[in-house]
């Protein structure tokens, strides 16, 4: 491969924002890194008119990407829902991005049978009657939402945003790691219970040119809490390739 310039690009997670990524953008800076961190429709932008599927964000990433690095090749850092669409973009083969940093991602533990029976069972049977049962039932939405695993899909307000949630969750990514051939960074927390751990290990067995760095300590928050460790883990690890 020929040596790659340091551009990369950050996406973070469905909860959160682009600022959380602001100290990780920083120490990247320091390291020499041209970062573009990317504002995405849904949050920091206006959201479309009707839902978007994994695919809708990839393509808007990508284009937005290849602007800002004056169509030069990049790298894509993915936080949790930001790795989803790291993992879809690299399955597709988008042509200018040429590795990937998976810190977290979603999209591996969450297509469980078990928990998309009872978000499906929550979003098409329980929705008319959540108020009545919670009403006469005070731990029922809890309940539910835990069997889900949808605490997301709970804190949205927008009808839009909910269909995207539930098109972006349903789609399996476990047989699209299979097909990312690009260099890829798996970096994780060993205590994260969002995305377990186990979800690293699956990613480092199916994508072939990886390398896997986990941080014992660190929870689902660890892009956070540590930025810096990130950035000098991301710039030794591309030096190599």
């Amino acid at each position: 491969m020929t040596e790659l310039k340091k551009n990369i690009c950050l996406v973070h997670g469905w909860g959160a924002n682009a600022a959380k990524l602001i100290p990780l953008k920083e120490e990247l800076g320091k390291l020499g890194w041209n970062v573009f961190l990317v504002l995405i429709p849904f949050f920091e932008l206006k959201a479309p008119r009707k839902p978007w599927d994994l695919k809708d964000f990839a393509d808007f990433i990508d284009k937005k990407s290849r602007s800002f690095f004056k169509k030069e090749s990049y790298c894509l850092f993915g936080h949790s829902f930001g790795g989803r669409i790291g993992i879809k973009m690299a399955s597709e083969n988008f042509p200018k991005l040429n590795s990937l940093v998976l810190c977290s991602a979603a999209g591996i533990s969450r297509i469980n049978p078990v928990r998309r029976f009872f978000f499906k069972l929550l979003v098409t049977f329980f929705s008319p009657f959540k108020k009545p049962l919670e009403s006469q039932l005070p731990y029922f939405k809890k309940i539910i939402y835990r069997l889900a695993r949808a605490f997301d899909y709970e804190k949205i307000k927008s009808k839009i945003k909910k269909e995207t949630f539930k098109r972006i969750i349903e789609e399996s990514l476990r047989l699209q790691a299979e097909k990312a051939k690009i260099p890829t960074l798996i970096v994780w927390g060993g205590k994260d219970k969002t995305t377990p751990v186990k979800d690293a290990y699956f990613l480092k067995n199916k994508i072939t040119n990886s390398t896997l760095e986990i941080f014992p300590k660190e929870n689902h928050q660890l892009p956070y809490h540590k930025p810096k460790k990130i950035a000098k883990k991301i710039d030794l690890w591309f030096k190599k390739l």
